[in-house]
């Protein structure tokens, strides 16, 4: 949809009306495209191919086929256009029936109306426009609430939301699994809680103060059942807009903290236990290597230094 230069379709069976409704448009700083057509039946004819036009301009008072009537058929074909009629009756209970049934604006045809029909159009089209954006922004918004609930609740490793003064918030299923507490107990835990140390707990609080993105930061929390858990702690500050400064800059506001953490214990005692079959695989080539010089010199009849 163009706002500057619009396709506009107008429907109306009198002539010098037609005529009124061009002049005008001519007049205005609008670079427009008018398709004049004197019936209903052959202006639904015509918006029967898709993004022909990009409004309708359609009289109330038609010959064998209404304004209403029109507007009708053109809600059933689902086109997304605004349509704006143009009415010589001045009746309240008429403007309120175009409305109900689904009319963008109406115009009565009364005293220097044609002078407000080019403001008509633009206003019209830039609402309908702007609902458009709307509803695509909450069509986006809905799509990605879906992907992070799913993630959020599918998710292996902890999710926790704190607000500014680190209060949990919401925590997913596997932050459950992790620290052995309840959706409930978590909810009335303070994060520092789960510490194994005090120094984690002032070495994490001081890192929240930098106001800084952090990733895979090794800490020890202690689950319910007082097991040493060893995680991997990465955390963001979220923001919400609060609008633009008046130089232009963003201004936001801080509303709360996502943090995330893996559980590396198995990964943890696995690396220990590798560490621990090296010294061992060390240990025991040392007493090879004595054992074979030993054999080596009593084959030998040598008695070097072991």
């Amino acid at each position: 949809m163009k706002i500057q230069d619009p396709k506009i379709l107008l429907i109306e069976d009198n002539l010098s009306q037609a005529k009124l409704v061009k002049n005008v448009l001519d007049k205005s700083s609008m670079e427009y495209c008018l398709t004049h057509v004197t019936s209903g039946e052959e202006g639904l004819d015509l918006l029967k191919n898709p993004n022909e036009f990009d409004i309708v301009l359609l009289d109330y008072s038609l010959p064998e086929m209404n304004g209403l009537d029109v507007l009708r058929n053109i809600k059933k074909m689902q086109l997304e256009l605004p349509v704006i009629i143009t009415t010589g009756h001045g009746s309240e209970d008429i403007a309120v029936q175009i409305m109900k049934e689904g009319a963008f604006d109406y115009v009565i045809k009364k005293e220097d109306y044609i002078e407000r029909i080019p403001y008509v159009i633009k206003e019209s089209l830039q609402q309908c426009l702007f609902e458009k954006e709307k509803m695509k922004l909450e069509s986006q918004l809905r799509e990605s609430d879906e992907r992070y609930g799913n993630l959020f609740e599918t998710s292996l490793d902890g999710i926790i939301i704190l607000n500014p003064e680190t209060k949990i918030l919401s925590v997913n299923p596997a932050s459950t699994k992790i620290s052995g507490y309840s959706l409930e107990e978590l909810s009335h835990l303070n994060l520092n809680n789960l510490f194994r140390s005090a120094e984690g707990q002032k070495s994490f609080q001081e890192l929240l103060k930098e106001n800084e993105t952090q990733e895979n930061l090794e800490f020890e929390l202690v689950s319910k059942d007082k097991k040493i858990k060893t995680v991997l702690i990465s955390f963001a500050h979220i923001k919400a807009d609060k609008g633009t400064h008046t130089e232009g800059k963003a201004i936001s506001c801080f509303i709360g903290i996502g943090v995330i953490f893996k559980d590396i214990t198995e990964r943890k005692l696995a690396e220990k236990r590798i560490e621990e079959l090296l010294e061992e695989s060390k240990a025991k080539s040392k007493e090879l290597e004595k054992a074979n010089k030993m054999l080596e010199n009593y084959i030998t009849g040598r008695r070097s230094q072991i």
